[in-house]
């Protein structure tokens, strides 16, 4: 304590002294050095959202089509989730309903199908008639399940 106070005397400074005013010289060259970091990855972001936004563009159309594709071929675990993550992301898009539905069914799932159905239904009663038609399908067969039980 003694040997501080001599030395504040004679305006010696401490190393701890010393050490803040180097960590205080360096601090506007790192500043000068993070901005440059953060202005280059705001610049990589910027480009990055550029091309998702791009190649989003077709988002839509390229999901259905995928479905499909795992339709046709029997994959109808990933067409579910395709047409399902369809009505939950563009849900203006009625054809991926139906798709889930019948996908549904073809699952043995025909009363979670059926929900589907009538949840579109609900939103747009215009819709195409293959809609109602498919609803009414499903409405027999549960109804001849119910009567052979």
């Amino acid at each position: 304590m003694f040997k501080f106070l001599i030395n504040k005397a004679l305006g010696k400074k401490s190393e701890k002294e010393l050490k803040s005013e180097k960590i205080a010289e360096k601090i506007p060259e790192n500043l000068k050095g993070f901005s440059g970091f953060l202005s280059e990855k705001t610049d990589l972001a910027l480009k990055e959202f550029a091309l998702i936004k791009e190649k989003s563009k077709n988002l839509v159309e390229t999901n259905y089509k995928l479905g499909m594709s795992h339709l046709e071929k029997g994959n109808l675990s990933d067409a579910h989730f395709r047409f399902f993550i369809m009505t939950k992301f563009w849900p203006q898009f009625y054809e991926a309903y139906y798709q889930l539905a019948y996908v549904l069914i073809l699952k043995d799932r025909p009363l979670r199908a059926k929900k589907v159905l009538e949840d579109v239904i609900l939103k747009n009663p215009e819709l195409d008639p293959k809609f109602h038609e498919l609803l009414e399908q499903i409405n027999i067969n549960i109804k001849s399940f119910e009567i052979d039980v």
